[in-house]
Order: C-alpha cells, then structure tokens, then sequence
C-alpha cells in the first residue's frame, strides 16, 4: 500500500502558523490512512471469508453429490446427476443427437416418498413422462377417506305399480264378412261351322 508522508520543512522562514497547519493536514492524512486500511482489511476478511464458504459448499457437494457429463461432436451426451442418498435425488439423460431425449429423475415428496419418473422429449413427440406421475399414495389416501365421509343421497326404492284390471269387459263382436257379388259370365252356344263357299272359274287357255 502506498503511504502519503508529508514532510515539514524546519527551516526558521516557515512561521508557528504554517506549521501547525501542515501538521493538521499530517493528522487528516494519518486518520484517512487508518479509515483506508481497516476498511481494506475487513474487506479482505468478507472476501477471504466469501471464498472459504465457496471452496466448503464444492467439498460438501463433492462428497455427497456425484455429476458426470460426456458430449460428443455429434450431439450426442449422457448426463447423470446423484446426490448418494440412496437415490433420493438422481436424474439420467441421454440423447443420441437427433433431437430426441431418454431420461428418468427421482426425487422425494413432501411426504416423505421415494417418486421415479422415466421420460422422453422431442420436437415430434413432445414430453412423455411415466412412472410415479399421479398423485401421491397419501393425498390419494386422504382423499378416498373424505370420499367415504361425505353425506350419501338415500337410496330411493320405486315401488312397482300394478294396473289393477277392469272390472267391465268390452263384447267381441264377430265382425260381418265383406262378400262381393259374383258375375257368372254365360257360356256361349255352340256355333255351327260355316261351310267353305267354292266359287269355280273358268280356265283359260292362250
């Protein structure tokens, strides 16, 4: 650190006046000095402090966090993620650089249960998740006790109804038949044949 010093001069031209001035200014100086240094050196504490507490999370997170990551030129990588707490926290994906995506990740719920999800993604097929996607066994749980807790409609028997038979019973009349009239054409009479009229000509002769 450069240190401003300020020198008096003793020679016998420089009056009383003056030189308590310049050692006033030497007092200023001297204070601003330690004001600059403490301030320099409690910075230099945070941030030694700051890079102890940076270099303490990677060693926490190299002992209990494992990532790997290969990329390939062509597109191709395989990532994997694990926190070492028997798979509580881990996520895998592999990509065979044509746009599409293979993974699982697991994580636990609020309830305390170990949920795995297999996926795949692309641009054709979108994201297609699988495995422990619906709701959790204690929400399911819970909600098939309110289910069974919730008021009921009584059930509501309809009696059968009988349509008691009339005591008056309608005649049967036969009806008429319907007979339409008969034409009987009449046989014709026997008609004598016509004898043949022969009619004679005389024959010429040239």
């Amino acid at each position: 650190m450069r240190i401003l010093k300020i020198i008096i001069p003793s020679s016998p031209s420089v009056n009383d006046s003056k030189r308590n001035v310049l050692q006033q200014q030497k007092l200023k100086v001297q204070r601003c000095e330690n004001v600059l240094n403490n301030a320099f050196f409690s910075f230099e504490n945070s941030l030694l402090l700051f890079w102890e507490a940076i270099l303490a999370f990677c060693l926490i997170a190299s002992v209990y966090c494992d990532a790997e990551l290969n990329l390939k030129d062509n597109g191709q990588y395989n990532f994997l993620y694990n926190t070492g707490d028997a798979g509580a926290h881990k996520r895998e994906e592999t990509s065979n650089g044509d746009g599409t995506v293979s993974g699982s990740y697991s994580y636990v719920d609020p309830n305390g249960d170990l949920r795995k999800v297999e996926y795949k993604a692309g641009g054709s097929i979108g994201f297609q998740p699988s495995g422990d996607i619906s709701v959790d066994k204690k929400t399911a749980e819970k909600a098939a006790e309110i289910a069974a807790l919730a008021p009921k409609a009584p059930a509501v028997e309809t009696p059968e109804v009988k349509i008691p038979a009339s005591p008056f019973t309608l005649p049967l009349y036969a009806m008429p038949g319907i007979h339409a009239p008969l034409h009987i054409a009449p046989v014709p009479h026997p008609v004598a044949a016509l004898p043949y009229a022969y009619v004679h000509h005389p024959a010429y002769f040239w």
